[in-house]
């Protein structure tokens, strides 16, 4: 009803897909990389791809553009993507990275795609 901040749509988007993708891991606000990304949606099996997105409230309509721009770029300036590495989503071939922005009923989005870091390991001895 009263779609004024970025917590209401990430509550609603959070809501919708947790109870409509069964076959899909649904993280929310959870550590990543150097913050805290907003959604990521992770296969259980059978896929290869997942989806880090990122919400944003743009002040004004006309915004809606940049304003989605602005919270793909988080993803990258963040390094969401290394929460991939850990070894229980190795399965994940593509990362989708996804900045939606909103105004009101309006929105707006951009999307890349990039293929996860290759997971190295590196050995210390005393």
């Amino acid at each position: 009803k009263n779609l004024t901040c970025e917590q209401s749509y990430h509550n609603l988007l959070f809501g919708l897909l947790f109870n409509s993708l069964s076959e899909w891991i649904v993280l929310s606000e959870v550590e990543a990389g150097d913050g805290i990304l907003d959604l990521c949606l992770i296969p259980r099996a059978g896929q290869d791809h997942c989806f880090i997105i990122e919400l944003k409230l743009a002040r004004i309509k006309d915004e809606l553009s940049k304003t989605a721009e602005i919270a793909l770029k988080q993803i990258d300036d963040r390094n969401y993507p290394m929460l991939l590495l850990k070894r229980e989503y190795s399965h994940v071939k593509t990362i989708f990275k996804v900045g939606l922005a909103f105004n009101k009923k309006d929105m707006a989005y951009k999307c890349t795609e990039q293929r996860p870091r290759k997971r190295s390991f590196s050995h210390s001895y005393c």
